[in-house]
């Protein structure tokens, strides 16, 4: 479904738009499809390679992308592009932004959050997590569109702490929910940024499932939304001024509880 509203989106003029998809390690068909598509496209760059490593894939990603790519949007295999015209959107952001070498990041609404309001805030990457929340601008990859210059150093860094985290138990996992946020904060924190309030990006899953509330258990994924302070705690070791936060930026819609913990311990940053 994904590939299939990725070649309806409308291309356009001027604009070379390939698909890069990373698979290291189905045993489910996929590798056969890919192999079958690759044979009948010319603008798919694929890692398609059984790896003893089921986990994030984001090195063997950022390795498949284009060489010559100016811009990447990433995309989760279980999400799709729902609006034809959600290409057009976004290049209409890039091309306004072009001259400006600090610009380098879009934040592509999901339809269902978004207020569709048509409106485009243009701010740093921090006032726009400052304003919406560091996760819900971060945290879903599907809603980022990033200079291919600043997303793959951040993809390695992501795929070096998942490596990590190789072999830990689901209770001892000790990498945040959504941690890969804190390596695109890092790479890009200081640069200008776009957020555009349209339904452009969606998930496929209509719902939570029982077998997703199953493996968020298993992942610990309720403890793991604190470890994100020691994401904060490492951005800040990392010499980035993390002053002036504002209640906001710890905003995430389905954890008020877990917001209002973080905000109380502000002070060991």
């Amino acid at each position: 479904k994904n590939i299939e509203y990725f070649d309806r989106v409308q291309r356009p003029d001027g604009v070379k738009l390939s698909l890069t998809i990373s698979n290291s390690a189905s045993e489910d068909g996929t590798e056969e499809f890919l192999k079958y598509l690759q044979e009948k496209r010319d603008d798919l760059y694929l890692f398609n390679q059984r790896t003893d490593w089921t986990g994030n894939n984001y090195g063997y990603l950022s390795d498949a992308i284009p060489a010559d790519s100016d811009w990447v949007w990433l995309m989760g295999d279980d999400d799709y592009i729902p609006q034809s015209d959600a290409l057009v959107k976004v290049c209409e952001v890039l091309l306004k932004n072009q001259k400006n070498d600090d610009f380098g990041f879009v934040h592509v609404c999901q339809a269902k959050r978004s207020r569709r309001s048509g409106n485009i805030i243009t701010k740093s990457v921090f006032q726009l997590c400052n304003q919406f929340g560091y996760t819900e601008m971060l945290g879903w990859i599907s809603s980022l569109v990033m200079r291919r210059e600043n997303i793959v150093p951040a993809l390695k860094k992501v795929d070096a702490r998942a490596q990590l985290a190789r072999g830990e138990p689901g209770y001892e996992n000790t990498h945040s929910a959504f941690f890969q946020a804190s390596y695109f904060f890092e790479e890009i924190h200081w640069m200008q940024g776009a957020f555009i309030d349209l339904p452009l990006v969606e998930t496929q899953d209509e719902g939570m499932t029982e077998e997703t509330r199953q493996r968020w258990h298993a992942e610990n994924m309720g403890e793991r939304y604190i470890y994100i302070m020691d994401d904060l705690e490492r951005l800040k070791s990392n010499g980035i001024n993390l002053g002036n936060l504002s209640a906001k930026f710890f905003r995430y819609h389905r954890y008020q509880l877990w917001d209002r913990f973080i905000i109380h311990q502000l002070g060991v940053l």
